[in-house]
């Protein structure tokens, strides 16, 4: 990802998940930072070890969130 999103922007995320919540998932990435996402039932879709690619963006709470599974 080049730089953190802002709330005009959209990025893309690759990386391993490494955390699991009921709203968030943690996602590793190659240079081993660890990026916090929302994401609604996380729980239900996500598994620790998977690998993702994302599209994320600032929500209006100014939190990382998941935009597209892509």
């Amino acid at each position: 990802m080049t730089g953190t999103p802002d709330g005009a922007k959209m990025n893309y995320l690759d990386g391993h998940v490494t955390r699991v919540e009921d709203t968030s998932v943690e996602i590793t990435d190659a240079t081993e930072k660890a990026h916090i996402l929302h994401y609604p039932q996380a729980k239900v879709r996500f598994t620790v070890g998977q690998v993702l690619h994302v599209r994320v963006h600032k929500d209006g709470a100014g939190q990382m969130a998941i935009d597209a599974i892509v």
